[in-house]
């Protein structure tokens, strides 16, 4: 673990936003690692890299809501919000690990409000779920998996390359 606070530090632009602190971000992480069956030093680098810590962390993303959002919730949608506060939520990346909205209903996440995705915990186990996921579609590729998790092979390789840095070769796992 002292090399992943030494990447918080060094490796991601010095002092960084976490708000909750290391311990309690390793502790929150490790069980649903577990769960999900996941390293926790991987989802650790993941969570840095998409918000510094920081549980508060959100960003619309009009370019998804555009292309993918507007067009695919039905009318008559089940939930409290509006339809236009449902579709902007979907089209949000939300909390420690910039979980989007979409993606949350598409593995099932119930709340009515997708701002509950800012609570830690919720977001953790959203996160290790949704990564799982992409891990399994990927068949353990972790290149091909962070891929499907941020869309960008550039985001791939720099997971990679953190994860490396932090003593872990592995491709697949």
């Amino acid at each position: 673990w002292r090399v992943l606070l030494w990447i918080d530090r060094k490796i991601l632009g010095g002092e960084t936003q976490n708000m909750l602190g290391e311990d309690y971000l390793l502790g929150l992480i490790e069980p649903y690692c577990a769960q999900y069956a996941l390293d926790p030093q991987l989802m650790y680098i993941i969570m840095m890299a998409e918000s510094a810590g920081n549980p508060w962390a959100y960003r619309y993303e009009e370019g998804y809501y555009k292309f993918l959002v507007r067009k695919e919730i039905p009318t008559k949608h089940k939930w409290p919000p509006t339809l236009l506060s449902e579709r902007v939520g979907r089209a949000t990346s939300w909390g420690l690990f910039q979980v989007m909205g979409q993606t949350a209903r598409e593995q099932g996440f119930k709340h009515p409000y997708l701002t509950a995705l800012l609570d830690e915990k919720i977001n953790t186990e959203m996160a290790c779920k949704i990564f799982a996921h992409k891990l399994k579609i990927a068949k353990g590729d972790l290149h091909e998996a962070l891929g499907y998790w941020n869309g960008s092979t550039q985001y791939a390789d720099r997971i990679l390359t953190l994860y490396n840095k932090a003593g872990y070769d592995q491709r697949h796992i």
